[in-house]
């Protein structure tokens, strides 16, 4: 995986995606769901404020999720558009996390994957923590699966980069999770996003790209999955 994405458009284009900002509540928004009250009632977390607001799905209580806030006809906050976040992201405090211009930096690198192979198996011997023991072999086994998983920061928010052959899927604050495929064909940028509200700040955050395609699907997922165990690793 020699220097991916400077192959097909420009290695800033990935960073741009992982910066598009929030404006006036019409992006994601990071939603943790604390409890639930009653019938389509629950405690929520957005940010540093507790609010009380409407589901009309079931959501698991101590669970983040993105989602879209809107108001319902009585006036109140309710929640639509609701996606669950990756396993990965269920914990906020990753043990590292890369910020944006480092990340920049690995991915022009010529090997990428060498890189992070070493960097991991290097922090790994010296792990003492079982937290940090699990998130950076599961980091390591996602190479055994072909899959490159790159954890970064960016405004005190914790996601992930990962990259398999000409597919890419990475989590964002505003804009969810995404989904990348390049057509080595036409090379055009076929991209996924989980909701409408996502579809013209990352055109404009893609503008300076390659020829993009988007589209919206609820069928959107991380192309490795963390593990409960990771302990049959390739090494």
């Amino acid at each position: 995986m020699a220097n991916f994405f400077d192959q097909y458009f420009n290695t800033k284009s990935i960073i741009d995606m992982a910066k598009t900002n929030q404006l006036n509540n019409n992006l994601l928004i990071p939603i943790y769901i604390k409890d639930m009250i009653d019938m389509a009632q629950y405690n929520v977390e957005i940010g540093n404020k507790s609010i009380t607001t409407k589901s009309y799905i079931e959501l698991e209580e101590w669970t983040r999720y993105w989602g879209e806030l809107t108001n319902d006809e009585k006036g109140g906050i309710k929640i639509s558009n609701i996606q669950k976040k990756p396993k990965i992201l269920q914990n906020t405090n990753f043990p590292f996390a890369f910020d944006l211009d480092n990340l920049e930096k690995i991915l022009s690198l010529d090997d990428t994957t060498a890189y992070m192979q070493e960097f991991l198996l290097d922090n790994l011997m010296q792990c003492e923590d079982k937290d940090e023991f699990y998130f950076l072999s599961n980091l390591l086994l996602s190479i055994n699966f072909d899959v490159l998983s790159i954890p970064f920061v960016y405004n005190n928010t914790n996601n992930i980069l990962q990259i398999k052959k000409n597919t890419f899927a990475i989590s964002t604050n505003h804009l969810g999770l995404l989904a990348g495929e390049i057509d080595k064909q036409s090379n055009i940028l076929n991209i996924k996003t989980l909701s409408q509200v996502c579809l013209k700040p990352l055109g404009k955050s893609l503008k300076n790209s390659y020829n993009t395609k988007l589209q919206v699907s609820n069928n959107i997922s991380l192309l490795f999955n963390f593990r409960s165990s990771a302990l049959s690793l390739k090494i």
